[in-house]
């Protein structure tokens, strides 16, 4: 019960967002609460590969982009320094302007849930 404010204060927040911008992990999921259109800055992990949040943000008309250069271990810490913080800056303005050809290419396949009929 007492996590309920928070909750709604948060799903408020969120749904106010025009960008999000935050590290790969269950938080980013957040995201979903919010507009669509809204765009979504996700710093990667090193070595996982996943494109879970990419996928989210497709599925709900956000538009996702990686923050290459700022990184960190699946479970480790990520370390700022001042040319990542340079990068990040830049990939918020790239990302704010609508300037994907700025980010590298991560394909996304999206999963297709129909299956084949066996007839």
């Amino acid at each position: 019960e007492e996590d309920k404010p928070a909750f709604l204060q948060q799903v408020q927040l969120f749904s106010q967002a025009a960008i999000v911008i935050g590290p790969h992990g269950a938080a980013l999921t957040n995201c979903l609460f919010s507009p669509a259109g809204c765009k979504v800055l996700e710093f990667p992990t090193k070595g996982h590969g996943i494109r879970l949040f990419r996928w989210v943000c497709n599925s709900v008309g956000h538009i996702h982009a990686f923050a290459d250069g700022v990184e960190s271990q699946y479970d480790g810490n990520y370390t700022i320094d001042d040319p990542a913080i340079d990068r990040i800056v830049d990939c918020v303005d790239a990302l704010w302007h609508g300037r994907q050809d700025f980010f590298r290419e991560r394909p996304c396949k999206l999963i297709d849930w129909e299956r084949p009929s066996s007839s």
